[in-house]
């Protein structure tokens, strides 16, 4: 008799976690602030291996995989035309960009895909990771359809309690956009505070808070997490990866190698007054 009950637990376990191969209680919404990027330590930290999750996505099997250097991670926010704010970039300037990388051949993957280069094996070739930090809703009205017509992955960094705001994603949204393929979720803490001016405990609820929040909501598990404003220390890097994250990305300037710190990534600001064919130059 318990026969048929354990077969439906295990299709539906399996239903659940079908949209995770791209790669608590939520606190109250709030409004986000303005975007805004804040000078962040020099300090660079180590974080040690976490184990390997689960294989590639199926349509990712024929991509040779031969290379093994640095990795550009570009770092988004709202797109949208505001030439007085440079984190906000053009919807064209957006979909140039993005197709510029199509064109000359930059294969966009996510940080489950570096579980493999933290392992040392092979990426494809012109890897290149694209990030938006906050949650902005543009990025699923806006950026999203550029990815999915292109073939373009991507990670969004979610700010768990400004989730459902005017200006942020819903919860609705964040799943259809996970579920896709198309876009993985990371983490940008519960109220996008300075981590390092918070007492131990509050870093946990901001770091760890997120991560919960998060993946109660879309079933799957959250690796990545990008800290606010860049601003990290010591003990915030030592609360993320006790908080389980495998990656989490600064806002410092270059390319992204294991030698920085799999919890200390640099990334690649995509300025909103940078024109498409200075875009092209950086990225031949």
């Amino acid at each position: 008799m318990n026969k048929p009950v354990g077969l439906f637990s295990a299709i539906l376990i399996t239903f659940l976690l079908a949209g995770c191969g791209v790669h608590s209680t939520v606190s109250p919404t709030v409004e986000p602030p303005s975007p805004s990027i804040q000078a962040e330590p020099l300090d660079v930290h180590k974080a040690k291996p976490m184990p390997e999750m689960s294989q590639h996505p199926q349509e990712d099997a024929d991509i040779p995989r031969t290379y093994h250097g640095p990795v550009p991670i570009l770092m988004y926010h709202s797109i949208h035309s505001d030439p007085k704010n440079t984190l906000m970039v053009s919807p064209d300037t957006f979909e140039a960009e993005m197709q510029h990388l199509k064109d000359t051949g930059y294969h966009a993957i996510t940080f489950k895909d570096l579980e493999d280069w933290k392992e040392g094996r092979p990426l494809p070739s012109k890897p290149i990771i694209i990030t938006f930090d906050d949650g902005y809703k543009d990025n699923y009205t806006v950026a999203f359809p550029v990815l999915k017509r292109l073939g373009l992955k991507a990670t969004i960094f979610v700010v768990s309690g400004f989730v459902g705001g005017k200006n942020n994603l819903s919860w609705d949204e964040i799943k259809e956009m996970q579920q896709s393929g198309v876009i993985e979720i990371g983490a940008h803490t519960v109220s996008h505070l300075d981590l390092t001016k918070l007492s131990e405990k509050q870093k946990w609820e901001e770091i760890h808070g997120s991560k919960v929040a998060i993946e109660e909501q879309i079933g799957c598990p959250v690796i990545a997490f990008a800290y606010p404003a860049g601003r990290y220390d010591d003990a915030t890097v030592k609360e993320t990866e006790k908080a389980g994250f495998e990656f989490a990305v600064t806002t410092r300037n270059g390319l992204a190698t294991p030698q920085q710190g799999l919890l200390t990534l640099h990334r690649i600001r995509v300025p909103g007054n940078e024109s498409a064919e200075a875009f092209a130059k950086e990225f031949p």
